[in-house]
């Protein structure tokens, strides 16, 4: 999958989350600036360089295990385009059943089932 075509924003508007990967995707996120602050700290007291790099590590695991969960949400092997081209695509067969729908609810022998179905629920 190619993640540098999709903007985060693009798929989390148009992909269906479930609640999972809802839960670790936030988990995910919410250890990056942690672990960023954790890194610019250490810069900026001039720690050894072997806590540096453990500091980096930790970043570096934030990012791949972000990049782990995005890979596993739904729809992110497409881009934007592609993402509204198939949601337009089910939004017009929806448009075309419901259109059936309709069309079979006006004949009469739909109307009469209907009907008494109604009555039987009524009482």
């Amino acid at each position: 999958m190619n993640w540098r075509k999709i903007r985060m924003l693009d798929v989390l508007s148009l992909s269906p989350i479930s609640g999972a990967n809802e839960s670790s995707l936030v988990t995910e996120f919410s250890s990056i600036l942690p672990n960023l602050l954790t890194l610019v700290d250490s810069i900026k007291s001039g720690k050894a360089d072997n806590e540096l790099a453990k500091d980096t590590n930790a970043l570096n695991n934030s990012f791949a295990a972000c990049l782990k969960t995005l890979d596993s949400l739904p729809g992110t092997e497409f881009t934007r385009q592609e993402q509204e081209d198939v949601y337009n695509t089910y939004q017009e067969k929806l448009r075309q059943k419901c259109e059936t729908i309709a069309q079979f609810q006006r004949l009469g022998v739909f109307q009469l089932g209907m009907e008494k179905q109604s009555d039987q629920n009524e009482k």
